[in-house]
């Protein structure tokens, strides 16, 4: 089981960069039917794993992933690693790895915090972390407060995070620091018995950078990006076996770059809110019904170079049929969207207003190991015989 561990853990180190014109990868997604058809239906983990993972996320060890194919050269990667173990004498190690790679986030999230946590008085601990980066200038630290009870699942954990803190001295493109990036950090979980509500987020001030020196940065003169999520889910479990969860989500994406072909100026922005419903409920003792909904609002656009303005709306909804067996299952989805775009160039170039709908179907298998880990893999289809297929694998563990 150690060695599965590590094999899916090295998938945190992988790391992609956006090319092409200044900015214009941003647009890259705009038209995708399926974009969000693949990260709130298709690959989301059910309400059962997220529930026990946000429990038992300061409480054990373990490790979720998710990754599936959104087009014919690009995966969504979903997937943490968390690390909790007691040290004795008021010690304990902390390790958190997050990767997160998906089409509708304009920038991929990779990072290690490791460090340690020290119990104060009753329910309070400080901690201190970092993410060390192989580019000196890449590392994060987080210093914060976390007060739990006995069990550690109930917990609101709240942090400073100083990301890049070595950027000025160790950069080597001549970069400096105008405004350091800050942020504000929050996990929180607190309930009982049958109601849980669960909130997470960061919100930072984002960098902001010049290059005063050509001959280290050729291209780029000034350079300013801050991005700021939240989510709030709340749990209802009348029963072991039947869950109703409700969620509000919200992301900002911001950035401004200057050149030296001053013609390739931009600043962009891309705003995305949404909220889901989802419910899972036995039918007898063999079967269950996963019925899930959700909707998505975007707002996004740029000022300078490549300048337009896009809107977009989408209505999702998914009904998933399971067989329960003795320590596997086999399920069968039914997934659409409606969607909802508008977008508008500069002087009405590119102009493009369109609206319909989409659906897929979904064939899944799971399995139960014997020691606290599960895995489920899937196969979906557009239902049309020239759509878009692809494969997701989810994973769960607790060690």
């Amino acid at each position: 089981m150690k060695r599965l561990l590590i094999l899916f853990a090295t998938l945190f180190w992988f790391s992609s960069s956006p090319g092409g014109e200044p900015g214009r990868e941003y647009e890259e997604p705009y038209r995708d039917r399926l974009l969000y058809v693949h990260a709130f239906l298709n690959y989301e983990l059910n309400a059962f794993w997220l529930y026990e993972w946000e429990q038992r996320f300061f409480s054990s060890n373990g490790f979720r992933l998710t990754v599936g194919s959104v087009t014919t050269t690009d995966l969504l990667g979903d997937g943490q690693l968390a690390l909790n173990p007691d040290l004795g004498g008021g010690w304990r190690f902390r390790g958190v790895g997050t990767w997160l790679a998906t089409r509708h986030l304009n920038v991929e999230e990779k990072s290690t915090f490791m460090g340690l946590e020290r119990h104060i008085f009753r329910e309070f601990s400080i901690f201190l972390l970092t993410d060390p980066g192989y580019d000196k200038e890449n590392t994060d630290a987080s210093l914060g407060v976390l007060a739990a009870d006995k069990s550690r699942e109930k917990y609101l954990s709240v942090a400073l995070v100083w990301d890049d803190f070595l950027y000025g001295e160790k950069n080597s493109r001549g970069g400096v620091s105008i405004r350091d990036p800050l942020a504000f950090q929050w996990f929180l979980r607190y309930g009982k018995d049958k109601w849980w509500v669960y909130s997470e987020g960061k919100l930072s001030t984002g960098f902001e950078r010049s290059f005063p020196d050509q001959e280290l940065s050729p291209q780029e003169q000034y350079h300013r990006q801050r991005i700021q999520h939240l989510a709030a889910k709340a749990y209802y479990r009348p029963a072991p076996s039947t869950i109703l969860a409700g969620s509000f989500y919200y992301y900002r994406f911001d950035e401004a770059k200057n050149f030296y072909q001053a013609e390739y100026n931009y600043r962009y922005h891309n705003a995305l809110c949404g909220g889901s419903l989802e419910c899972i409920f036995p039918a007898g003792t063999r079967a269950r019904f996963r019925a899930l909904s959700h909707y998505v609002r975007q707002e996004a656009g740029s000022s300078g170079f490549n300048s337009h303005d896009f809107r977009r709306g989408d209505l999702l909804a998914g009904v998933f049929y399971e067989r329960l067996f003795a320590s596997h299952s086999l399920d069968l989805g039914y997934m659409a969207a409606f969607f909802d775009w508008n977008y508008s160039g500069f002087a009405g170039q590119g102009d493009d207003r369109q609206s319909g709908y989409v659906d897929k179907l979904k064939l899944g298998w799971s399995y139960a190991f014997a020691k606290s880990a599960r895995i489920h893999i899937s196969i979906s289809h557009q239902v049309n015989v020239g759509g878009f297929g692809g494969a997701n694998l989810q994973y769960l563990m607790f060690f």
